[in-house]
């Protein structure tokens, strides 16, 4: 193994490492007396589990970017803007906030056959919609893409897909069955499985940035003039 290699390798060791304290901190709140602050908690909003999904989340935005000025690739530039979003949805609770907007105006209704509130179908349609626009975006780059770009974005989905699954289906198991004795667990699996897979994706990402200091130069020099 090369030295590159078995940094990039140590690199995902880190954050790897890294969520899984985060977890075990959040089930030694959940389940014994200690640490009592809520900002241990995978589920707090600002949480200390939840910045470091923002830290994320930022680098695997930013290296997308640095990517879409290094190749000209504009696929690469839609991938930026999607993790973008989630970035912003994370942070501020974008689709929460919407799809709670919606129930209140009565667009839809709690759903006692699958435990799915208003509110829920809410967040679904705002996340569809988010979807729906990314895969059109992305979709119509991707025609456009070279074969590596176009390689590249395959497998973004199929890491796309894993955060997929843990943020929106398990996230609404989990809401279907809050009111039954052990579902939070389910709350875990949630936030857990989706840190871990962004942790992957930023990796992967990180791993495709191959900038010497020749382009840093003449990135430099082009701000300046």
């Amino acid at each position: 193994m090369t030295a590159k290699n078995q940094n990039t390798c140590a690199f995902l060791a880190l954050l790897l490492s890294a969520d899984a304290v985060f977890i075990v901190l959040h089930l030694i709140r959940a389940y014994t007396p200690y640490l009592s602050s809520s900002y241990y908690s995978l589920e707090k909003d600002g949480g200390y589990a939840e910045v470091f999904q923002y830290i994320k989340e930022y680098w695997t935005t930013g290296v997308l970017a640095a990517l879409f000025v290094r190749t000209r690739q504009a696929v690469y530039c839609t991938w930026s803007l999607l993790f973008g979003y989630l970035l912003i949805d994370d942070a501020f609770q974008l689709h929460e906030r919407v799809g709670r907007m919606l129930s209140r105006k009565g667009y839809f209704g709690d759903s006692p056959l699958t435990g799915l509130r208003a509110q829920d179908f809410g967040e679904l349609t705002v996340s569809a919609f988010a979807g729906i626009t990314f895969l059109v975006l992305i979709g119509g780059t991707y025609l456009l893409s070279t074969p590596d770009a176009k390689q590249v974005s395959k497998r973004l989905v199929a890491l796309l897909g894993i955060i997929i699954f843990f943020g929106v289906f398990v996230d609404m198991l989990h809401s279907a069955m809050e009111s039954l004795p052990g579902s939070s667990i389910l709350g875990v699996v949630e936030d857990g499985g989706e840190m871990l897979a962004v942790s992957i994706t930023c990796y992967y990402v990180l791993g495709l940035l191959r900038i010497d200091r020749d382009f840093f130069s003449r990135l430099h020099l082009g701000l300046l003039t």
